[in-house]
């Protein structure tokens, strides 16, 4: 019997190492493969041989729980057996499993903990790769300053390890961070210098993500035909190297362009489109961004039915998921839609759901938008002492990780408060701070906006009598 369930194994083994890049000659064999997985778990040298062959299938289909279960067990067996790099390989990749949970504080400790094994085996290149995996994650809740330190550690380590695919890598996080924090120049050379070093190592799927990053920053400064072209310029790669999950992003990303100029015909076209690529090959996590953003298509164009219906699909993805995060950030929309529909207790409910959960996540950025959406939420429920209380909260979230670009939503919305209640004096000291960050972002897309905060401004200095110089001194 033993040796029947030996043969059992090594033929799930060889099959998965044989069907690697076939994801769907591993899913329809994939109890067995768990089968095979229960008749080796003793067995430390197999355990991690299986591990290293299913490495990736078990992160691009979302099976996150399951992969944790064999990254705990595969711990032991590098433990047992004191594989030290190993260790450090599973802790850094349970950290990326926990990440995209939004576990964050999981996650940090799983890379505190690789990142002194990393040193101690004197690996820069896994060193500079939990440095970069630990900026990610301060990154995405919302501390820039902190990502920014980690991935200039890593990049310094790449260069001295020369690896050149970890630079790009670095150079593009490095790019996104600039992008976010308003400074599109810095962010451009960072986004450049990663896409040359992608083309120099031939990394055309890696090509592909810088292009629609940069992308992502011509959308951000309205230089809406140049983010098409490089989105289109990513497309075709994916398309010529079969990176499903690379098409499915720049399809994603033509439709939120095509969604900035109005076309809401062809924005629909292309998330159809992304979210089919999506379906097809399981990318759940896809599935959920794409319907996300549809939601905000119809929630733009006041169609709210519509709007709920695809954010709920969204919600019940990243549920099933298990993604905390991504759930609350739903969450955050869908009471704006709610909003919008003067349906404040649901709104009031789905905004604290999201809010508690991006405080338990400790994302920062989110909690500063939910915040403000619950601010925008009082205003509407002529409650302004409780809405200037959930601005104020988010200003110093804002102020405090140097999101210049939040912190201007949130100055003028207060703003708009003050104006509405007659604090006339205290409205335009507001604006003249937000026109001031205007001057310091220099955004194209705020230009018109800059504009029209200028002539409100001159309207509040006339109802005071008094001249904007003098508001000014």
């Amino acid at each position: 019997m033993s040796h029947t369930r030996d043969r059992h194994a090594a033929y799930y083994l060889a099959l998965i190492k044989r069907e690697l890049d076939d994801w769907r000659a591993i899913s329809a064999e994939f109890p067995q493969i768990q089968r095979a997985w229960e008749t080796i778990a003793e067995n430390d040298e197999k355990v991690l041989e299986f591990i290293w062959a299913m490495d990736q299938f078990p992160r691009t289909q979302n099976l996150w729980q399951e992969y944790i279960r064999w990254a705990r067990r595969g711990l032991e067996a590098a433990r047992a057996l004191r594989q030290r790099s190993a260790e450090g390989i599973l802790l850094n990749n349970l950290g990326l499993v926990y990440s995209n949970l939004g576990e964050t504080q999981q996650a940090l400790e799983c890379y505190h903990v690789a990142l002194p094994i990393h040193e101690e085996e004197g690996d820069q290149v896994e060193q500079a790769c939990t440095l970069h995996n630990i900026g990610l994650i301060y990154d995405r809740t919302g501390e820039p300053q902190q990502a920014l330190e980690y991935f200039t550690r890593a990049l310094a380590l790449e260069e001295a390890a020369g690896d050149r695919t970890g630079q790009a890598a670095t150079l593009n996080s490095l790019g996104a961070v600039y992008a976010d924090r308003g400074e599109p120049e810095r962010a451009l050379g960072y986004l450049t210098r990663a896409l040359k070093a992608r083309e120099a190592e031939g990394d055309r799927r890696g090509q592909g993500v810088t292009l629609n990053r940069i992308g992502m920053l011509y959308c951000d400064l309205g230089e809406l035909q140049w983010a098409l072209e490089y989105y289109k310029r990513a497309l075709e790669i994916g398309e010529a190297v079969g990176d499903h999950s690379g098409q499915a992003a720049a399809l994603d990303n033509l439709g939120v362009t095509y969604a900035d100029l109005g076309e809401r015909e062809q924005a629909l076209k292309y998330y159809m489109q992304a979210l089919s690529l999506e379906e097809e090959f399981g990318d759940r996590n896809g599935q959920a961004t794409t319907l996300d953003n549809v939601g905000w298509l119809y929630c733009e164009a006041q169609e709210f039915e519509h709007a709920l219906e695809y954010y709920q699909r969204a919600l019940a993805l990243n549920e099933a998921m298990g993604k905390r995060s991504s759930q609350a950030s739903t969450l955050t929309s869908i009471g704006l839609v709610y909003t919008k529909c003067k349906e404040y207790q649901l709104a009031r409910s789905c905004l604290e759901q999201a809010l508690s959960i991006h405080e338990a996540t400790d994302n920062k950025g989110w909690q500063a938008a939910t915040l403000t959406n619950l601010g925008v939420l009082y205003t509407d429920m002529a409650e302004p002492q409780r809405a200037m209380e959930y601005y104020r909260r988010a200003l110093a979230i804002r102020e405090a990780t140097g999101q210049q670009v939040g912190k201007r939503v949130v100055l003028s919305n207060m703003a708009i408060l003050q104006q509405s209640t007659g604090n006339l004096a205290e409205a335009d000291r507001l604006l003249a701070q937000v026109v001031m960050l205007d001057e310091t972002l220099q955004l194209p897309e705020l230009a018109q906006d800059h504009a029209v905060l200028m002539k409100v401004r001159l309207d509040l200095h006339a109802e005071q009598g008094t001249s904007l110089e003098e508001g000014n001194s």
